[in-house]
């Protein structure tokens, strides 16, 4: 039986080259997902927050890396807000940001991760 040999070079290279851009979508991702949820999360949460003092507004952050991202608040109030108590009634403003907000977080990351794949 006749056989074809076939030698690749550069294998080496084209791994460490594949494992750099890993890495940097890796960055590029955690950075999307950041900037997703700052402009269409947190920001709609912090305006549409129901008290006017604005320890509340000021307290909604966004942190996370290339696994998870979360925006939130850790004001002990901020649950009472959210889903109201046994005496008042929820005034939410965390989900109603996230649910308008999630499937542009999405096509941002996408848009981004897109343009970082270009370069």
């Amino acid at each position: 039986m006749a056989g074809v040999n076939v030698e690749i070079t550069g294998l080496d290279q084209l791994r460490t080259n594949l494992a750099r851009v890993g890495k940097s979508m890796e960055s590029e991702l955690s950075k999307a997902a950041k900037d997703g949820m700052v402009i269409y999360v947190e920001a709609p949460a912090k305006r549409n927050t129901p008290i006017d003092t604005g320890r509340l507004r000021n307290s909604i952050v966004t942190v996370g890396d290339s696994k998870a991202v979360a925006t939130g608040t850790n004001v002990e109030y901020a649950p009472h807000q959210e889903f109201g108590t046994s005496k008042m009634k929820a005034h939410p403003f965390l989900r109603p940001a996230f649910d308008e907000g999630k499937d542009k977080v999405v096509k941002h990351i996408g848009d981004e991760l897109a343009k970082a794949a270009r370069v």
